[in-house]
Order: structure tokens, then sequence, then C-alpha cells
């Protein structure tokens, strides 16, 4: 089991935990994605499908390239960190965490404040 900084696990039964509440990636209210490790969509519950229509990809693509780019740490089959994440219409953290034996990556999204000079940053690319 990994347990990233914000009090978020993720076990390899896919239960996510959040204090005391139990659930499935399909019951959060916050997206999840799981990616192989060349950054295509093997799940994405129904909370991320906006984020997916923003980057015009569905479940079964990969990620866009410049989300790739500029997040070189993504495809780390050990990975273990949050990221604050900021689309047109999207201000949330993940948490990203790579299942090596599993073969994928979960992104598990969660509310939390995002920094302002990265909702800045993404937005001046925007425009």
């Amino acid at each position: 089991m990994k347990t990233s900084q914000d009090n978020h696990e993720i076990t390899s039964t896919e239960i996510i935990s959040n204090g005391n509440q139990l659930y499935s990636p399909d019951q959060s209210e916050f997206p999840v994605i799981k990616i192989n490790l060349q950054g295509r969509i093997l799940y994405a519950n129904r909370a991320s499908f906006q984020l997916l229509r923003e980057w015009l990809c569905t479940p079964e693509q990969n990620l866009p390239e410049f989300f790739l780019m500029s997040n070189p740490g993504l495809l780390n089959a050990e990975a273990d960190f949050s990221m604050p994440l900021v689309t047109r219409s999207i201000r949330l953290n993940f948490d990203v965490i790579g299942f090596k034996e599993q073969g994928y990556i979960g992104l598990y999204g969660f509310e939390g404040s995002v920094p302002q000079e990265r909702i800045t940053e993404v937005l001046e690319f925007a425009n």
C-alpha cells in the first residue's frame, strides 16, 4: 500500500480511503484515471470525463502529449507524489501513484488549494 502526503490511501484492491470514508473509484466525486506506462488511458471514472473532454481525448487513448511533457515524472512506475492540475474549468490536486507490479499509474483527484502561480501560468498558456 502506498500513501501520499495528503492522507489519501490507494490499495491494490482499488479501494480509496479519504479519512474514514471508503469508496471505489467509480463512486468518487473526483477524477480517477489509470494509465499504462506509455500514457494510454486504461480507466477513467465518470468524474474525469470533463477533464478528458477538455484534453480532447477519451479512455483507450493516450493522455495529451503536452500534459505528459510538462509532467515528466508522470510515467514512472514508482511514482508517489501530488501535483496541482489546472485547466480552464478545473482546479484540483492529484495524487500520482505508480503500481509497478500491476503496470499502471493511478491519478487520483482531490480538493485542495492550487497555487495561484500555477493557475496564472496555465491560463496565460491557454490564451
